[in-house]
This record gives C-alpha cells, sequence and structure tokens, in this order.
C-alpha cells in the first residue's frame, strides 16, 4: 500500500498530491468553515456538498464561457501531440508499465 502512496516511490509522477490537499483543507477550514473545529457528522457532509456544489457551479460557468485555464491548454496540447507518436516510442517494461520516450529528445 505505501508503494501507491509515498513520495519516494512515486518519483517520476511529478505531481505533489499533499499541496492539493492541503490548499484544499485550508478552503474547507477558513472558508467554509469559519476557522471553527468541526464536531458534527451531519455539519461536515452538509458543508462537503456545498463546497461539492459550489465547485460543480464554478466548472459549469467556466466551461460556458469557453475559457480554458492555463492546464487544460496544455492538456490539450499534449493530447494532439500523441496523436503524432508512432507505436516505437512505447516500449511494454511489465505487466501495465510502459515507457514512453519524451518528444523533446527527439527534437534537439
Amino acid at each position: 500500500r505505501k508503494r501507491h502512496w509515498a513520495n519516494c516511490y512515486r518519483q517520476k509522477a511529478f505531481i505533489n498530491t499533499n499541496m492539493y490537499v492541503e490548499a484544499f483543507h485550508h478552503v474547507l477550514k477558513y472558508i467554509y468553515l469559519n476557522g471553527k473545529v468541526n464536531k458534527k457528522v451531519d455539519k461536515c457532509i452538509h458543508t462537503l456538498l456545498k463546497i461539492t456544489r459550489d465547485k460543480t457551479f464554478e466548472r459549469l460557468i467556466k466551461m460556458t464561457k469557453g475559457k480554458k485555464t492555463k492546464k487544460i491548454t496544455e492538456i490539450h496540447k499534449r493530447h494532439l501531440a500523441s496523436h503524432e507518436m508512432t507505436m516505437e516510442s512505447v516500449i511494454a517494461i511489465q505487466e501495465g508499465i510502459w515507457e514512453v520516450k519524451s518528444s523533446r529528445n527527439e527534437r534537439k
């Protein structure tokens, strides 16, 4: 189990999920709970549902306006670039483990 979560085992993932968790905790505690300690499960569930509702509306507004965030734009660019990749750049290491050659190395 620790191999899935410990950062030392996920060095090639390039994602620090702790930052996202801590940012969410800050929003939960200081914006939705006004810095107070929550002791009731029903209030906590109600607060989480409010956050979900607000995030869903934020996402719908962004999608309706057609504005893409920098992150979404980058994902879209990488997706389009992946269509130009050949199967020779993908190597199966083990069952469920793949290695993909970087497209940046080929351009140099």
